[in-house]
Parts: C-alpha cells; structure tokens; sequence
C-alpha cells in the first residue's frame, strides 16, 4: 500500500466515510502535513474483498464506487457509469503469479 493525500473531498464531509474524517496516519504523527494522508490499497480483486472502505461500512462494490464519485468528484454517477467502473475493476481480478522460492544451502 501506498500513502496518498486524498483530492478534494465533498463540501459536507459529515456525510463522507469514516475513513475520510479521521486520518490515523495524522493521529499517530500528529503532524500537519498527514492531516489528509490514506493508505491507498492496490485495485487488484477489488470485486472480490468486500467489505470497503477502511471501516468496512460499506458492503457492496457499487455502493462503494458511487459514494468515492460523490466524494472525490463531487459528482452523482449515473448507473451506467457505476456498471462501466466495476467492469473496469473486474479487468483486474487475477491471482497473483507463482513464484518457486529456493532454499540456499547455508554458507560455511
């Protein structure tokens, strides 16, 4: 995971997710600069990992897709949109490669 500073969240932040009032990276640094820094997880099997968000509020995908439009466009997505996103999303479910680990001989 990476950290990001999230773009403009809406107007009305009372009604934005939880992890988006509360930044823990901001409570455990107590620094200015990481008031609005999130972990940004990565996007593969998004589809498959509900629930979302960082408090695990929200339980379905297109729940979730259409309140980040709301809260990080500052815009309604038609249902189109929303369907369009998630099959996006969907292009990215995969398992990950399989990698054959050695064992190295202990050195003398």
């Amino acid at each position: 995971m990476d950290y990001s500073r999230r773009p403009a969240i809406s107007k009305d932040r009372s009604t934005a997710p939880l992890s988006y009032r509360r930044s823990r990276r901001y409570e455990v640094t107590q620094k200015e600069e990481d008031r609005f820094i999130f972990k940004v997880p990565m996007l593969r099997n998004v589809t498959r990992t509900a629930p979302y968000f960082n408090d695990g509020k929200v339980a379905a995908l297109e729940e979730a897709v259409r309140l980040m439009g709301w809260h990080q466009l500052d815009r309604h997505l038609t249902s189109r949109e929303i369907q369009d996103i998630i099959a996006f999303l969907r292009t990215l479910e995969g398992n990950p490669p399989f990698v054959e680990t050695r064992h190295l001989r202990p050195s003398s």
